[in-house]
């Protein structure tokens, strides 16, 4: 009887941290909504971090539409079936200017934008076009004509949007960019991802280097310098569908290229003479593949299994080790995340979960977590690192968990949720925000600015959704059509997320009972206090006057059951670690 109740303790002391640790999330400082009577769809999202923290949002857009989200009115009027806008904010989300382009024929939509970090503000763009498109926004004109059905642009804009220059990868059938990132060393080079079909000539110059799809679809990764002039092109595929769907660069351990994506049946991830075949275990395998800065292979590794893989974002440990955090989807059957020797396998609970992995810079697997429910759909498609976090964001139906005691778990209001989700770089979680209304609503890119603050876009179709003291409203007045949402979350642990590797400061049992241990790894000269607070961020102890010692005893047997943070601050340092209390 003693061992029920304690277990009962337990099961109900995790449910009330829980609902109290899910409580405690950041407040949104602002959200603005884009729309008019067609679609308009916020595919990617891009911050100044360099300059003035100046928020960019490209995508698609149909009929005619306010770009303003404020007072004034900047409307713009498609040509085609779509065109695509790219739009600037400033960092209270307020308008400063929109760019249309587009043509009279099908569909040109904007999939990427990313920002030069060397402080001058030029915008590239990537995305796909069809037929004659004027690329210049301003009073000239900048032609370019589409050899297939689809060919892809990348497109060059200084900070007021006026046009610089832009370039064309064209083929006999179809040629599409998901992602364009630019070195973050500051060669200024380009890396652009996607997928092709037939024979497409990726120099855009004069030049002609021309490609050969295996299967229905390959995956291509380009790289062109700063001036859009062709590098190199890399390419690989099998017989069936295989698309390349993001890429990262490392900073710390030679510039090396690592590119996500899925694949079927048989591929030869090795782009030069070599060979690397892999075979998909499943329907579509999430396959990561490294390459250094001349695009020679270096590894490849696959996830798969019985079920469906898919790998959507890429982020890298560009303060520590090099690691690699992947987030994407699963579903349909089991899949092992770990690609070497080892397993790892998951199972999809809903339609589809959602997964987050870590690997080190060989590839070796490090750990995974999975996310779903029963009958729901999830799906991350964005990642990002800020200090000692991550950041995921998508989209979800129904019910999900975030652990696998099924303790932490949210559900949607409408067809499908925005969340933002933050875990710590271990994998554990910290906390979730979600956003939504009655309908279908996604988030499909997230950034973060230099401060750690978030941005996130993506459409809704709800009539109306609530972003703390912003309600926005579907434009549409017959509520047909999706709209465009951009919206900035705090982060109310940013003033506890200090730099934990620069002070060698050990908290010990942890978790802990009555008494809690701080040890240093040499003596403090400087401590002005030592206090805790709870997940609210209000102080529940507070300790003064130390004298010189390599450890504290704090006694914490008032403290109830729960999660909180201790926080030592001296005159040159503050440090926070998390702690529980059982």
């Amino acid at each position: 009887m003693k061992t029920f109740h304690f277990i009962a303790f337990l099961v109900s002391f995790f449910y009330i941290q829980c609902d109290k640790l899910m409580s405690q999330t950041p407040n949104w400082i602002w959200a603005k909504s884009i729309g008019g009577s067609g679609n308009e769809l916020g595919n990617f999202i891009a911050i100044d971090k360099a300059g003035d923290g100046s928020v960019y949002v490209v995508g698609p857009y149909q009929n005619t539409v306010d770009f303003d989200p404020g007072d004034g009115v900047s409307s713009l009027v498609s040509a085609g079936y779509y065109d695509f806008f790219i739009l600037k904010l400033d960092k209270d989300g307020n308008f400063i200017w929109v760019k249309g382009i587009g043509g009279n024929l099908g569909s040109d939509v904007a999939r990427s934008i990313v920002i030069d970090p060397s402080g001058n503000g030029d915008l590239f763009i990537t995305g796909d076009f069809i037929g004659t498109v004027d690329f210049d926004p301003g009073m000239g004109i900048s032609n370019l004509s589409s050899a297939g059905s689809n060919d892809n642009f990348v497109l060059k804009l200084d900070k007021d949007g006026n046009f610089l220059w832009v370039r064309a990868i064209r083929g006999t059938s179809n040629a599409g960019s998901n992602f364009i990132t630019i070195d973050p060393a500051g060669s200024g080079d380009l890396y652009i991802c996607g997928l092709f079909a037939g024979t497409v000539d990726f120099d855009p110059g004069a030049g002609v280097v021309q490609q050969i799809s295996n299967g229905s679809f390959d995956l291509f990764i380009l790289k062109l310098n700063r001036t859009g002039d062709f590098v190199w092109v890399k390419t690989a595929g099998g017989s069936n569908f295989d698309v390349a769907y993001q890429i990262a660069m490392d900073t710390i351990n030679g510039g090396h290229v690592y590119i996500t994506g899925r694949f079927r049946l048989a591929v030869d991830f090795d782009p030069g003479p070599g060979t690397h075949v892999i075979t998909a275990l499943g329907v579509d395998d999430i396959f990561i593949l490294k390459l250094d800065q001349n695009g020679q292979f270096i590894w490849a590794k696959d996830l798969g299994g019985p079920g469906f893989g898919e790998g959507n974002a890429l982020v890298i440990d560009q303060q520590v080790d090099g690691g690699l955090y992947l987030a994407g989807r699963i579903g349909g059957g089991s899949v092992d995340l770990d690609p070497g020797t080892g397993v790892h396998n998951v199972t999809a609970v809903g339609t589809t979960d959602m997964v987050i992995c870590k690997f080190d810079k060989d590839g070796n697997f490090k750990w995974a977590k999975q996310m779903g429910g029963a009958g729901s759909e999830t799906n991350a498609n964005s990642i990002s690192k800020h200090g000692a976090y991550l950041y995921i964001s998508g989209f979800f139906a129904n019910t999900i968990y975030f652990d696998n005691n099924n303790a932490l778990q949210l559900k949607s209001a409408g067809s499908s949720d925005v969340f933002i989700l933050k875990l710590e770089d271990s994998g554990n979680f910290n906390w979730v925000k979600e956003m939504g209304g009655s309908e279908y609503d996604i988030g499909l890119s997230m950034a973060l600015d230099a401060e750690g603050k978030i941005h996130i876009t993506g459409d809704y179709f709800s009539r109306s959704i609530i972003c703390g003291n912003d309600e926005l409203v579907n434009k549409d007045s017959t509520f047909n059509t999706v709209d465009v949402f951009i919206a900035k979350l705090d982060n109310i642990i940013t003033s506890l997320d200090q730099d934990q590797y620069k002070h060698k400061i050990s908290v010990y049992p942890n978790p802990f009972t009555d008494q809690l241990q701080i040890q240093f790894s040499e003596i403090p000269l400087d401590i002005l206090q030592v206090d805790i607070l709870n997940i609210y961020k209000e102080v529940v102890y507070l300790k003064k006057n130390f004298t010189e010692s390599l450890e504290l005893n704090l006694e914490t047997n008032l403290l109830v059951p729960g999660i909180y943070f201790v926080r030592i601050q001296s005159k040159h340092f503050q440090e926070v670690i998390k702690i529980v209390k059982l």
